[in-house]
This record gives C-alpha cells, sequence and structure tokens, in this order.
C-alpha cells in the first residue's frame, strides 16, 4: 500500500517478529519469514524516503507469548518508552504483542506517552488520535484470541502425530538419530545403540548399577551427550526411556505461566499427570524387548527406593561446597574403622583436584568460623545501628529525586500539549529524565538492600550462638543441624590443596 502523506523527521525503527503461523509454514519448507517481511517493510519504507539503520532493526526470533521472554521486542518497548524513535515499522499491529492485558497494556502505553507512530502497510496509528488508538487495541485482542486457536491447533496436532507413532522431541535420545520417512517424524538406531543394549542387559541381571556406569564411561573418556561427564541420573533417565522398546511418549512435562510475589510473570514446568501423557507404539522397532526393558527399570527403581529409605546423616547436606569447583561435597563412609569423610561425587574426581578431610576435622572447623564471625559482629553491631540510618537516609534522598524528576516529566507533558515546547526538546528531557529516575531507583534499591543487611544484628548473633552449639554436638542429630544452619548460612565453600590442611569460608544469609 502506498501513502500520500509525509512522515516527520527522525529516527525510525523497524520490527521483524515470527509468530506460530510462520514457524508452522517454514516447518513445511515455505519462506523464511523475517527476510520475507524484511523486504516489505524496507519497501514501504523506500515509499516515505525514510531510512532505518541496522541497529534499529529489531528481530525477534522467539515466538513467545510473555514480553520479559521477547528480549528484541522489551529492547525496542524500553527505547520507545525514552521517546528514541519518531515511528516504528511492523508488518501488522499485532506483531508488537498478542501477549496478555498486561503485555498489552505495558506496549500501548509506552507508544501512548510517546507519541510514537505505529506504521503498518495497511495502516498508521497515530498515538495522539484516540479512534487509531481504539482500532490499534482491537486489533492487538483479535491477535490474542487467534494466538489461542494457533496454540490448540498446534498442540493438538502434536498430540495427533504422537498417537500415530512420530517422535517429536527436540532431540534425538542417546543411541538414536532422526530422520523422516515419507514426511513423518521418526528415529532409527545409531553406532551407541549396542551399547545402550549392554547397559539393558547389565542391569536387568543385576551385575552393574547406573553410578558404575556412568563411572566407566567418564574412564574412558567417552563424552555424555551434553559433551560433559557421565552420572548416574543421565544413565537411569536413558534407561527409562521407553522409546528404547519401540514406544514414543509425549506430554510428560506441562508448563504453566504464574505471577512472582513482585507480579513478574515466570514459567514454571511440572510433571504431567500419567492420564495426560501420550505413550503409543512408536513407527521405529525398539532396541530392546519389553521384557528387558522392564526388568533393567526394575532394577534401578529398587535401588534408587533402597537409598531413599535411609536416614539424612549428613548435617552439611546443600551447604557444603567446594571451593574449587563449585560442586557440593559428600559425607561417605570409608570402611570400618575409618573415620567418615567429607569428598567430591567420583564423577567429579577428574575435574577438580581439591582434596577431602574428615567429617570431625571439617565440623571443628565449621565451629571455629562460626566463632570468628560472632565475635565480629558483637564489635561491629555498637556502630552497625548509626551506619543503617544513614543507609536508609540516602535511600530516601534518592527516592525522592526520582519523584521530583517523575514530576518533571509530567510537567513536560503538560507544556508540550500546550504547545510551549518543541516535541525535539520534549524527547530530549524526557530521555534525561527517565535516565535519572532509572539511576535513582537503582541506588535506592541497593541502599535499602544494605540496611536490611544490617538488621537485626543481635538475631543473628543468636543464631550464630545455637548453631555453634549444634556443630559441636553433631553426633546422630544431622536433619536438626542441617535445618539450623540452612536458616543462618548460604553456603560453606571447602578448600584442601592435596598435601594441605582444610580451609573452610561460611557465607551468611
Amino acid at each position: 500500500m502506498s501513502y500520500s502523506i509525509t512522515l516527520p523527521p527522525g529516527r525510525y525503527a523497524m520490527l521483524l517478529r515470527k509468530s506460530r503461523e510462520d514457524e508452522e509454514a517454514e516447518a513445511e519448507g515455505q519462506y523464511e519469514t523475517l527476510r520475507y517481511h524484511e523486504g516489505q517493510l524496507n519497501r514501504l519504507a523506500d515509499s516515505f524516503g525514510i531510512r532505518i539503520a541496522e541497529e534499529d532493526i529489531y528481530r525477534e526470533l522467539q515466538s513467545g507469548e510473555i514480553l520479559a521472554e521477547c528480549h528484541n521486542v522489551l529492547r525496542l518497548v524500553e527505547k520507545v518508552s525514552a521517546g528514541y524513535y519518531v515511528g516504528v515499522l511492523v508488518v501488522s499491529g499485532e506483531r508488537l504483542t498478542r501477549g496478555d492485558p498486561v503485555d498489552r497494556g505495558t506496549i500501548l502505553s509506552s507508544f501512548t506517552y510517546s507519541r510514537t507512530l505505529i506504521i503498518t502497510p495497511q495502516r498508521i496509528y497515530d498515538p495522539t488520535i484516540e479512534q487509531d488508538m481504539f482500532m490499534l487495541e482491537i486489533e492487538l485482542l483479535m491477535g490474542r484470541q487467534e494466538l489461542g486457536r494457533i496454540n490448540y491447533r498446534f498442540a493438538n496436532g502434536k498430540v495427533n502425530k504422537s498417537t500415530e507413532g512420530q517422535y517429536l522431541a527436540a532431540r534425538a535420545p542417546f543411541g538414536w538419530d532422526k530422520i523422516v520417512v515419507d514426511r513423518r517424524k521418526t528415529i532409527r538406531p545409531n553406532s551407541d545403540a549396542p551399547l545402550v543394549v549392554s547397559w539393558y542387559e547389565e542391569l536387568a541381571a543385576g551385575r552393574t548399577t547406573c553410578g558404575r556406569i556412568a563411572d566407566d564411561l567418564n574412564a574412558r573418556g567417552v563424552p555424555s551427550p551434553t559433551g560433559g561427564l557421565w552420572t548416574a541420573l543421565t544413565i537411569a533417565q536413558i534407561i527409562r526411556n521407553p522409546v528404547n522398546k519401540g514406544y514414543v511418549r509425549w506430554g510428560l512435562q506441562k508448563t504453566v505461566t504464574e505471577f512472582t510475589s513482585d507480579f513478574q510473570k515466570v514459567k514454571r514446568r511440572y510433571r504431567a499427570d500419567d492420564e495426560d501423557v501420550v505413550l503409543e507404539k512408536g513407527l521405529h522397532e525398539g532396541i530392546v524387548s519389553e521384557e528387558l526393558w522392564a526388568a533393567a527399570v526394575a532394577n534401578i527403581t529398587h535401588e534408587t527406593r533402597k537409598r531413599r529409605s535411609y536416614e539424612q546423616r549428613d548435617p552439611l547436606a546443600g551447604l557444603l561446597v567446594c571451593a574449587g569447583c563449585g560442586r557440593a561435597m559428600h559425607r561417605v563412609t570409608c570402611g570400618e574403622g575409618i573415620p567418615e569423610r567429607y569428598t567430591h561425587p567420583s564423577v567429579n574426581r577428574r575435574e577438580c583436584w581439591q582434596t577431602g578431610a574428615t567429617v570431625a576435622d571439617v565440623m571443628a572447623l565449621l565451629s571455629e568460623s562460626l566463632q570468628a564471625v560472632c565475635a565480629d559482629m558483637a564489635v561491629a553491631d555498637d556502630e552497625g545501628e548509626d551506619e543503617r540510618k544513614a543507609t536508609l537516609k540516602r535511600a530516601d534522598l534518592m527516592e525522592a529525586d526520582a519523584a521530583e524528576a517523575q514530576a518533571g516529566i509530567e510537567r513536560l507533558f503538560r507544556l508540550v500539549e500546550k504547545g510551549f515546547i518543541e516535541d525535539e526538546d520534549f524527547y530530549a528531557r524526557k530521555v534525561r529524565l527517565d535516565e535519572r529516575i532509572k539511576e535513582d531507583r537503582k541506588q535506592a534499591a541497593m541502599l535499602r538492600g544494605e540496611a536490611e543487611g544490617m538488621l537485626d544484628t543481635e538475631q543473628r548473633m543468636t543464631y550464630l550462638r545455637q548453631a555453634i552449639a549444634e556443630v559441636e554436638d553433631y553426633e546422630g542429630r544431622a536433619r536438626e543441624v542441617n535445618e539450623v544452619l540452612k536458616r543462618l548460612l548460604d553456603r560453606i565453600e571447602y578448600r584442601k590443596e592435596k598435601g594441605g590442611q582444610p580451609h573452610i569460608e561460611v557465607w551468611l544469609r
């Protein structure tokens, strides 16, 4: 479509964004969406005589529904809110967002308050014209409804294809390669398949465990599917995969969108109920029989349940980590008459050369470290309250400055509406005030965080004294000691070079 109007001078941006329909079309071998749309919008820009720099082209490869997940769209919205652009070119209004009312409101407000034009091949939306914004809101709402229909069709299509026996996961499991036969997705065994079969045979016969298989693979230098070291969990996941007995599974995990306590949207994944999971005979042939698969899975399930039946024995579980590699240290039994030790899991001994120490030595060091922290707190307590008040006062000043800058923006809007200042002057002043507000709020939040860390010193010292008493009497009370320490500590870093003495450093919450 050609326009007979002239756009105002200034800087323009272009938004290129995929949708679910585009992904489906590309999967069928049709045109590459972003390149096609870029050509379309470049022709539109040429018709207006405007040039868009490469750094002002925002290519969003995600088709996500949440604005926070679409990083390039989010960058554009931040620039628009700051009055950086005169207008934004986009294929259609609904390409701005098909998100929920919160995201729609965020995007519409950024264009409305900055007076940024939305330019499409069909229409130009001027945020200063109420009818234009009303039409845009309707288009975004219709786009949201269409997204719901697309999501339903997309999910239903996946279920139907899985029911037919197609393999739809993004990656092939270990021992398999993805292929397409008669336009249907499936898998076939590769050179690693005999290795997987041997694991089933050994596990079913009770001659090995997942941990021993992982240790053997690491000793032989065989890379894991992710390129790192093998673990017992990785082996167990491969063994439990029904693909190996000739089945396909779909929908094992569900994704839901939730609000956090600070009203941020996040996606959570959880295991679906068994009745919601598709488990069907696949188009491929299995590499093991159903009987062999069931016997191996039963053995590793029995092994896992047996381990979980033990009482907690490690008072530092979830706290003690190696300072060299960041991995957890575990309490292990070395044999009759030999003191128990803290050491790395076997999978990590080839990556980190920190050595272990006896449980008694580590607990004695922890007691000494906690006593030192408690003594330091007692010395600093007298000066801490004055420092906390001063920090809070600085935070109040930063927030007051941010409020003053916000009031300045509101005055700017009134001035430009009455024609007392030009648009260019308005944008320049608003950008400076926005940066000032952002920096003030950042500093205020940081200062309040520092002040909060100075609170309740006496209470923290009480917890410390309680923790010291628990650490000195840890035998047979691992769970109780662990609970007390986790209320107080974030982590305990352990270090011991070969031939040296062990050292630990505690990090308070």
